[in-house]
């Protein structure tokens, strides 16, 4: 679980991950506690743990982490067929990574990625380990009909260097559908859903959306050693209804400017990967003390005139200027450029504010 204000289970305080057991509390004291967490829990889930334990619980979701331990016991306990020969996923990814063919040829990889993330998909995985997410669902929202999401904590995204923005997915999941002996919709979380969206298969999913090749192409041109890769999990509440979502720089990233940028678009419309024809609103905040002192319309959404009132806008400066103060800088100050922290947030339903997710962005 992200924060120690959140309820108590059974699990306890822990620092180690063990194969089939959730830590109730992420530490995020100390550098070293931060750097712990990111090597345990991935970049995604380590950040939002750091900055839960530091900010107004009433900006937060209900969550928890799943380890890269999981991910990597996967892939080397599941095995198939691989010209002729049986192998796990890991020697077979260990394999295609020294084979000239895969390395060299696009559509080779295309084809051979593909394969894998399908046979990813049908690999069944370690009933303990469901047990013990089925345990954590029920401990964090109370009961097993509440619809979650689950969403990539890769070691290959959100980082000063990389940030992997996009390249891997999201997905719905709903323990009640594990667990009503079929496979049929609709869902038990939501009866506007026509299929399932059971765990097992959100969670093989997420794990393998670190293998599709646009994901594989984008790590390597930045040198990324692919064999290192591994995927951790962020399960958090799936927002329902939502409003309106942003993505809010504490800075400019496009030019040197004390605003801080925000791109607000209407209900769950992408802000960063928006459709041909669909552009986010554009708003620069000028904040002082946590106080939003102007506010600049630069540019309307495509969708409607205006995404966020001036009252929404002067709330998320000033939610934003406290996330600013909280979150610790491990990077220190760069030589050149400006460090500034790229989030996202959202308006719920209900009109509550909630932030679900923040990097670093070093703008040149």
């Amino acid at each position: 679980f992200f924060s120690s204000r959140r309820r108590h289970t059974r699990y306890g305080t822990v620092t180690g991950v063990q194969t089939c057991a959730l830590p109730i509390y992420v530490p995020t004291a100390d550098a070293d506690e931060r750097r712990d967490a990111l090597l345990q829990f991935g970049a995604k889930g380590a950040n939002l743990a750091t900055l839960y334990q530091r900010i107004d619980p009433d900006l937060q979701l209900e969550g928890f982490v799943v380890p890269f331990a999981w991910y990597a016991d996967f892939m080397a306990t599941s095995t198939w067929e691989v010209d002729g020969e049986m192998l796990s996923f890991s020697e077979t990814l260990e394999r295609w990574l020294a084979d000239p063919d895969f390395l060299a040829d696009g559509a080779v990889r295309a084809d051979r990625l593909a394969a894998l993330r399908d046979a990813m998909a049908a690999a069944p995985v370690d009933p303990a380990v469901l047990d013990a997410l089925a345990e954590a669902i029920e401990g964090t929202w109370g009961g097993d009909t509440t619809m979650i999401r689950l969403r990539s904590s890769s070691n290959a995204e959100d980082g000063l260097e990389f940030s992997g923005a996009g390249l891997y997915d999201s997905f719905s999941a709903c323990l009640a559908d594990d667990r009503d002996g079929d496979d049929e919709g609709p869902s038990a979380c939501d009866p506007d859903k026509d299929s399932e969206h059971t765990v097992e298969d959100a969670l093989r999913a997420v794990w393998a959306s670190l293998w599709y090749v646009g994901a594989y192409e984008e790590r390597d041109w930045y040198g990324i050693d692919q064999g290192e890769v591994a995927m951790a999990v962020l399960a958090v509440t799936q927002s329902e209804e939502e409003r309106a979502n942003m993505v809010a720089f504490t800075g400019n990233p496009t030019r040197d400017d004390p605003a801080w940028l925000i791109e607000a678009q209407v209900g769950d419309l992408d802000v960063v990967a928006s459709d041909p024809g669909v552009w986010p609103e554009t708003d620069l905040l000028t904040v002082e003390e946590g106080e939003v002192t102007e506010i600049e319309r630069a540019g309307t959404s495509s969708e409607t005139d205006q995404v966020l009132t001036d009252s929404q806008l002067s709330d998320l400066g000033s939610a934003l200027w406290d996330v600013d103060v909280a979150f610790p800088n491990d990077y220190g100050t760069p030589a050149s450029g400006t460090l500034m922290w790229d989030t996202e947030w959202k308006v719920l339903g209900n009109g509550r504010l909630i932030v679900k997710q923040i990097r670093p962005f070093l703008r040149d």
